[in-house]
């Protein structure tokens, strides 16, 4: 009676506990929204960059002076005015296009930055969940070689079997429990990485299975955050060139009021002058080879850069074909490796394989399934190796 009432608490207690919260990689790439402490000093970076770019709009600021000349005895002279060099030579609309590219250039960077970013947290979600998955198989395993376990240590303690086999399932139930303590403690471990990225994580959440999608249909390199940022790069140096080509600087004009007071006489009038940097000696002759070394540097680097991406688009691609695919079979493999391994426990305690034959069985078992979970991990590796190859996601949440 005692053990019934017993049971029936227990089984109570089972059907009232929560299921634990299943945490999807969608659910964790979500958190990588605007306010998320990892995005925050890239927003900034591209607010550094677009106030230089507001900067190098600007016009310069007149000069206000007053001049006071008063010797004694001699003539009284005051002069006041204003001077300004207007923007005539053209070059402020080139700085303002070449600030232009560089924020373009830094919303490249950004761009690359925001991928890598998405990829340490679907690296930490991916180790997450083949740490638990490993786990949970790992305890199924458990459970079943100790349930053979107790009935043989029975039988055993009752002279129908030996003691010596019972011994045997000891040490076998002693391997597995190992291998569960260093999978536990590799989930916590991902466990916690994970929490970083997912500041709200549920306790006791549990991850989910990440997806592998298909491969997108547009397999280019266009929105590559380092190949756009060549691009601006490529185009601010021949701006700069440009800018090298104009020798000649805005003349300076002075418009102002002069006042001349002599033996109690005055005389005042309007005072006018231009200064112009006269170009002889310095022609800017070594801006003009920097900026043919910077053309010269933007265009190899962004030729080198191309055809990298392209090579890398479709080694992902073909890579992640072959991995998918062969998760793929593996899972479907390992959906019956539980049924095996139970019908292999029944047949050893009814007397018709060996004990040798028995854990043969589960340690082969245990070893697919492993393989299964590292061929699925391998295959969401080479997927994250797709998404940085094309410079965006390519996967469901992702960013648009």
């Amino acid at each position: 009676m005692g053990n019934a009432l017993l049971c029936a608490g227990l089984l109570a207690l089972a059907v009232e506990a929560p299921a634990p919260t299943v945490i999807t990689e969608q659910e964790v790439i979500e958190q990588l929204a605007v306010g998320h402490p990892a995005v925050v000093a890239l927003v900034a970076r591209l607010a550094e960059a677009e106030a230089e770019r507001l900067r190098a709009g600007l016009l310069d600021n007149p000069l206000v002076y007053w001049d006071r000349e008063a010797p004694h005895d001699a003539t009284h002279q005051t002069t006041w005015g204003v001077s300004w060099a207007p923007p005539l030579d053209g070059r402020r609309s080139l700085r303002r296009e070449a600030a232009r590219q560089a924020l373009l250039a830094t919303e490249g960077d950004v761009a690359v930055r925001r991928m890598a970013i998405r990829e340490e947290a679907r690296f930490a979600f991916a180790s997450w969940w083949a740490a638990h998955a490993q786990r949970n198989a790992l305890e199924e395993t458990l459970g079943l070689v100790s349930q053979v376990e107790a009935h043989m240590r029975a039988r055993a303690a009752s002279g129908e079997e030996s003691g010596l086999e019972a011994r045997r399932l000891s040490l076998a139930a002693g391997e597995v429990r190992a291998q569960l303590a260093v999978a536990a403690a590799q989930e916590a471990a991902a466990g916690a990485e994970v929490s970083a990225w997912f500041p709200g994580l549920p306790a006791g959440a549990r991850p989910g299975r990440p997806e592998l999608p298909p491969v997108p249909a547009d397999l280019d390199a266009s929105h590559r955050g380092d190949l756009r940022a060549a691009e601006a790069a490529r185009a601010r140096s021949e701006i700069e060139m440009r800018l090298s080509n104009r020798v000649f600087s805005a003349p300076e004009v002075m418009v102002g009021w002069q006042t001349q007071e002599a033996r109690g006489l005055s005389n005042s009038g309007p005072v006018f002058s231009v200064t112009l940097a006269v170009p002889v000696l310095d022609r800017r002759q070594a801006d003009r080879a920097a900026a043919r070394a910077l053309i010269s540097r933007a265009e190899a680097e962004r030729a080198v850069l191309k055809a990298r991406a392209e090579a890398e688009i479709e080694g992902a691609r073909a890579a992640y074909v072959r991995l998918a695919r062969e998760a793929a079979e593996q899972e479907r493999d390992s959906a019956k490796l539980p049924e095996m391994t139970a019908a292999a426990a029944l047949a050893y305690r009814l007397g018709e394989t060996t004990l040798t034959d028995f854990l043969d069985t589960v340690r082969a078992a245990l070893a697919a399934r492993v393989r299964t979970i590292d061929i699925c991990a391998l295959a969401l590796e080479s997927h994250r190796g797709l998404e940085r190859a094309l410079g965006r996601p390519v996967s469901p949440g992702g960013e648009k």
